[in-house]
């Protein structure tokens, strides 16, 4: 054997099996638990396989494990003695050595290996000059344990930084070889033998052939010397990297010369220098536009491997790095971290070591970097917390603690900004006895501690009020100290706080009251330190007024003086407006509580006047924003959308103070109306109008609009009198005009249809405005009414929008397109979800204009695609195409799928993430507008990428592949067969169905299968897939898991016209393992059914379980499931008894309208096209009377007729009802 090409025979890996690749793996058909799927990473190259082994070769190290090593704490720790003391040196002539190999070779074999023996004497000390280096090495690659039991004790054995570096230095080969020793050296069996072995190549080629063999094997020609050549360099490494290599002469008398020529085994320092350059230069590389895609994959290709993450956190750590590329760096670590700390069972995906490394040092860094970095480890943090504190990061309260110093800020700003990401995320939590045991033990940690800080940092600020710098620095410890205050008492009132509130109180009432003009800003536009102190406080009012008010109550009145007075004296700059806000909302949380309901009612006109109406009057910086950023005015301005603006939070308020006292409230703010409409002036106007709409709405604002009002005022005779003339003049100024649209918004569900019909125009000629924001609030008016609904069915109708659709979409899509930029096209998504509810509602009527709305949709699409900036328009565009496909595309079937395939080929080819999943489903639309005719050529190309295993990997991709999978083996199933492409489609169905996240969409591709395919098609692998789905019942099954083999089992049951039936089904089933349906029928199946809830779920449920009790193997009697004849009658009875949920909608039903699209979450992850959805059908449209045609199946079968006197006369009495 070649010296330069020797590799110990275990250390080739193994390779993955095709189950891991995704492939699909035939099953023996009597294995009821085979091999549990392991996932792998798809963006790794592929290994090489080990070449074919004897029966008699050693066994392998395992390439997986996932269990932990035994850790046992009573085993002596190793001495500086043994094996590479000179004295244990194996001399072949010395009779130690060979009693030694006679014992132990003469010793009887214990019955039960798994107690072995303690070791004979020490363990020797091979490798106690680096134990730390050895417990990381063991806990790096968790996948190659073999350890059953630790030697050393973990008490006496703490991984430190400089084993970690160390071991993240080793070239791959290097690192597996020193792993595979550990762990072979640290078993019980190896501590016997070690003992009594002074050989000292003896140990390590046992070590390294995967087992300690008590028999030398003789080193083949060239087989020594190779090994020695691999070996030496690494160890000699290893002892000068620990500074203990002159400790260790044995080590040098054993190898000899060999040690001085095999540096190039382990990386030099410059090497390591060079490693951090290459992962610099990748993450530069992500920033820039041409390059970011390569620089992504091949950091995402070794992001697994293990010291990976940790390097990437010392990037960011490291000041010699731009703060771009560290920047960068920052946020490729929490998005790794966000994706990959923990599996869906909650299990880390890291190595051990990288996992303790990583909580090391993460806090350390945090406080060292720059803020923008904070922000982003801050949240890397926050991640690691949900999964891992308290109970996995018992040490992170006591080490936040102790690093809180009032004297070092910028250490203590770093620590809060920590704790304040992890705490924060009780505030929406539900209460729950596990909340209140993590927040118990934060307080027990860091309540005095934080309460020392706060009083401290209280008089640091007093004796340090004449120094900016200072104050600076303190006033943002006091911001987080009081944002912590919040997230601590967000669930419940701690009782350090209720032991110090009066002076808690006392401070927080100070800083209420106080300014220091140091801390004052110039910019009008930009927030304080001292207003986002102020605006902290009042939350935490708010907070204690509504949860703790039994503590709170006697100083309400002092805050809320202390508060009118804020209102009244802070300016109208926008930088107040978030203190204005949370001031406002405390104020209108005292109002709301019945105790303190009063303390308004003598001074409600001073109220309206001092505080309502000044902060609901439109100032500079809003006509500001109306000319200059037209889009944010408009969200700012819609409703929900500015809950933290003076004019939200003071409509909130006097909405507030009229639930006390309606009339009077509404009399007075009425005074006020008239007085300002008087004026005749268009701000004075504007303010009068909102005034009116503040106490005319009661209720909620739902998607439909106002849904309860103000019975003392008349919303349509003020419309009539002040909206419609705004509406219709010219001269009218555009604030004005938005006002009048924003009326018709905001209580359209109060108008008749008449009156829409007459406002509908006018709100047309209003698209064509050139004020950005008039036809912007025209179309989302006009949208909305078009959404409106009475008893689920709209209230226009295609017939009456249809003939003015195409005007319509013109003029939208014009709006849309006027400035050619993509961002600028995105920009407004209010356009495109006009244009989306136009064409839903036109339906086929749009076809007159679908030529020129088609052209448009596809160069919006080329456009975006180029930067996709807005996910809500994105959205909004792809329904829109789906409702032009779906509605429309089957009159023109041909043209639509020549116009659309370049288009979304490129968006293919150029791997746009955002659109993979909208092209994949309108796709699946286009390919179901042509049943019929021949598969596409478009398609024919597109299966061979499809079932690639990388796109697999996205979980955003995978719904929408099924669906487009599905609807191609509907068209085309004898294109999918001929070419052999049902193996790596079922696949795929494994591969999905190993993931609970995606267990859905494996059902749902299965569902596919079965339906568009004969059953001869299907016969090979069935025994298979329920192999599979036996595996995961019999393990960590999910309510979903067990929901959707139950509708899959009834469907197979209710088909017996096209080859399948209940005993098709039941036979395949127990294909698997004999007599095995009746256990999974009785655990599984009949228990769920009960739990279907939907119409045609129930329905395909009956049909199947008629089938069942009428011609089945469970029907027959005397047969092997005759026993479960009456329990099916029993289940079939309740499904029909228990009243069924409504039907969607029945045959034919139609989910384009079914959502308010507001509601969709947005993201590169899958988000549904309500327009590309598959229309759902009744699988039995033939069955009208469901209880009439089971009660004749039943009572007309051969079961039935044979076996009727077993049941009782209930039983009878309501199948004779039925009939």
């Amino acid at each position: 054997m070649s010296t330069s090409t020797y590799v110990p025979r275990h250390l080739i890996y193994n390779g993955p099996s095709p189950y891991e690749k995704g492939k699909w793996v035939p099953q023996r058909r009597g294995a009821v638990t085979p091999r549990v799927p392991v996932r792998r990473d798809y963006s790794q190259p592929e290994r090489p396989r080990a070449s074919p082994r004897s029966p008699n070769d050693a066994p392998r190290a395992p390439s997986h494990t996932t269990s932990r090593p035994y850790i046992q704490p009573e085993l002596p720790v190793p001495t500086s003695e043994d094996i590479l003391n000179p004295k244990l040196k194996e001399d072949t002539k010395g009779k130690k050595s060979k009693k030694s190999r006679k014992q132990l070779q003469n010793k009887p074999s214990k019955a039960n290996p798994t107690e072995p023996d303690p070791p004979s004497k020490p363990l020797p000390s091979f490798l106690s000059f680096f134990p730390r280096i050895f417990f990381c090495c063991i806990s790096t690659r968790p996948s190659y344990t073999r350890i059953q039991h630790l030697v050393i004790p973990t008490s006496q054995v703490c991984v430190d930084t400089r084993a970690l570096r160390f071991l993240q230095s080793l070239p791959h080969q290097e690192f597996l070889l020193l792993n595979y020793i550990v762990q072979e050296v640290f078993t019980e069996d190896g501590v016997k033998i070690l003992g009594k072995i002074s050989d000292y190549d003896t140990l390590i080629e046992n070590a390294l052939t995967g087992q300690i063999r008590t028999v030398k094997r003789p080193w083949t020609a060239g087989e020594r010397e190779g090994y020695v050549e691999h070996t030496a360099g690494l160890y000699a490494r290893l002892l000068r990297k620990l500074g203990t290599y002159e400790k260790s002469p044995m080590c040098e008398k054993v190898y000899g010369k060999k040690l001085e020529g095999r540096r190039r085994f382990l990386p030099t320092l410059a090497a390591m220098d060079e490693n951090m350059k290459q992962l610099a230069q990748l993450l530069a590389n992500s920033l820039d536009h041409s390059q970011n895609k390569e620089a992504e994959r091949q950091l995402k290709s070794v992001e697994t491997t293990p010291g990976f993450p940790l390097m990437l956190l010392r990037a960011v750590a490291t000041p010699e790095l731009p703060i771009n590329v560290r920047l960068a760096g920052a946020l490729f670590f929490k998005n790794l971290i966000r994706r990959s700390w923990t599996d869906e069972e909650g299990n880390h995906k890291f190595a051990p070591s990288d996992v303790t490394a990583i909580k090391s040092e993460l806090l350390g860094v945090m406080i060292q970097v720059p803020p923008n970095l904070q922000v982003q480890i801050g949240e890397a943090i926050s991640v690691i917390a949900d999964s891992d504190f308290y109970k996995k990061w018992e040490t992170l309260v006591e080490e936040l603690a102790s690093k809180l110093d009032p004297n070092n800020p910028s250490v203590t700003i770093g620590v809060l900004n920590v704790a304040h990401s992890i705490f924060k995320r009780w505030r929406p939590l539900f209460r729950s006895d596990e909340l209140f045991l993590e927040i118990l033990h934060v307080l027990k940690r860091f309540g005095e501690p934080y309460l020392n800080l706060l009083k401290a940092t209280d008089s640091l600020i007093e004796s340090n009020k004449a120094d900016k710098a200072k104050l600076t620095e303190l006033y943002k410890m006091l911001n987080l100290l009081i944002k912590i205050f919040f997230d601590l008492s967000c669930q419940d009132l701690p009782q350090i706080f209720e032991e110090n509130l009066s002076h808690i109180l006392q401070l927080f009432h100070k800083y209420l009251t106080t300014s220091n003009p140091l801390l004052a800003t110039s910019d009008e536009e930009e927030s304080g330190l001292e207003e986002y102190v102020k605006a902290g406080i009042c939350e935490i009012l708010v907070l204690y007024m509504q949860k703790y008010e039994d503590v709170f109550g006697p100083l309400t009145s002092d805050f809320a003086s202390a508060t009118w007075t804020l209102l009244t004296t802070t300016g109208l700059e926008p930088k107040y407006d978030i203190l204005v806000s949370k001031a406002l909302k405390f104020l209108t949380s005292v109002a709301g509580n019945q105790r303190h309901k009063d303390v308004f009612s003598n001074a409600l006109d001073e109220v309206i006047q001092k505080i309502i109406i000044p902060n609901m009057t439109l100032r500079t910086s809003d006509e500001e924003l109306f000319e200059d950023d037209p889009i944010e005015f408009i969200r700012r301005d819609l409703e929900g959308s500015d809950s933290d603006t003076r004019r939200r939070a003071a409509n909130d308020f006097l909405r507030q103070l009229m639930e006390q006292s309606e009339r009077i409230v509404t009399e007075t703010t009425n005074k006020y109306i008239q007085e300002f409409l008087a004026k005749g002036d268009w701000k004075s106007r504007d303010t009068a109008l909102y005034l009116f709409n503040s106490i005319a709405i009661k209720g909620v604002v739902t998607q439909y609009g106002v849904n309860s009002t103000n019975l003392l005022v008349d919303i349509i005779g003020f419309f009539q009198q002040y909206i419609v003339p705004d509406l219709s003049k010219s001269d009218v100024h555009p604030i004005l005009r938005v006002d009048a649209i924003r009326f018709i918004y905001t209580f359209r569900s109060q108008f008749t249809k008449e009156q829409l019909n007459q406002i509908i125009p006018l709100l047309i000629t209003h698209l064509g405005s050139s004020e950005y924001v008039v036809f912007t609030y025209a179309a989302i008016t006009i949208e909305r009414i078009l959404y409106l609904q009475v008893d689920k069915k709209p209230v226009f109708t295609k017939e009456e929008i249809g003939p003015a659709s195409g005007s319509l979409l013109t003029k939208l899509l014009g709006l849309i397109t006027r400035d050619g930029r993509p961002e600028k096209i995105a920009e407004n998504e209010f356009l495109m979800r006009c244009v989306m509810r136009i064409l839903i509602i036109s339906r086929e009527d749009a076809s007159s204009s679908a030529e020129v709305v088609l052209d448009n949709l596809i160069k919006i699409t080329v456009e975006i695609s180029k930067n996709p900036s807005n996910p809500r328009f994105n959205h909004y565009h792809f329904e829109a195409l789906g409702a032009l496909i779906r509605f429309v595309g089957p009159l023109n079937p041909t043209h639509f799928e020549n116009a659309l395939s370049s288009p979304f080929l490129g968006i293919l080819q150029a791997e746009v993430a955002e659109f993979l999943p909208y092209v994949f489903q309108l796709l699946g639309l286009l390919l179901e507008c042509n049943p019929g005719t021949p598969l596409p050529e478009l398609y024919q190309r597109l299966i061979y990428p499809i079932l690639a295993v990388t796109l697999w990997e996205t979980r955003g991709n995978i719904p929408a592949l099924v669906r487009l999978l599905n609807a191609i083996c509907a068209r085309e199933s004898k294109y999918i067969l001929e070419n052999q492409k049902i193996v790596p489609i079922f696949g795929i169905f494994q591969k999905l169905l190993s993931v609970k996240s995606t267990e859905a969409s494996a059902f749902d591709l299965l569902d596919g299968l079965v339906a568009n395919f004969p059953t001869d098609a299907l016969n090979p692998y069935v025994g298979q897939v329920f192999n599979l789905i036996m595996i995961r019942l019999t393990g960590s099954r999910t309510g979903v898991l067990t929901s959707r083999f139950t509708k899959f089992f009834y469907a197979l049951a209710s088909r017996p016209e096209s080859g399948m039936g209940p005993d098709w089904a039941i036979n395949a089933v127990d294909s698997v393992q004999a007599k095995v349906f009746g256990e999974l029928y009785k655990a599984f199946i009949i228990p769920e059914t009960q739990k279907l809830t939907k119409f045609l779920d129930r329905k395909t449920a009956v049909v199947g379980l008629t089938k069942i009790v009428t011609s089945s193997r469970i029907a027959t009697v005397g047969g092997d499931y005759s026993n479960m004849w009456l329990g099916s009658i029993d289940a079939l009875l309740k499904l029909l008894e228990v009243p069924p949920t409504p039907a969607e909608g029945g045959s034919g039903y139609d989910q384009a309208t079914e959502a308010d699209l507001d509601d969709v979450s947005f993201s590169v992850s899958f988000a549904t096209l309500n327009t590309a959805r598959k229309p759902i059908t009744d699988p039995f449209p033939e069955i009208v009377d469901v209880r009439k045609w089971v009660g004749g199946e039943v009572k007309k079968s051969q079961a039935y007729q044979q076996r009727n006197s077993q049941l009782g006369p209930d039983v009878k009495a309501v199948l004779d009802s039925y009939a």
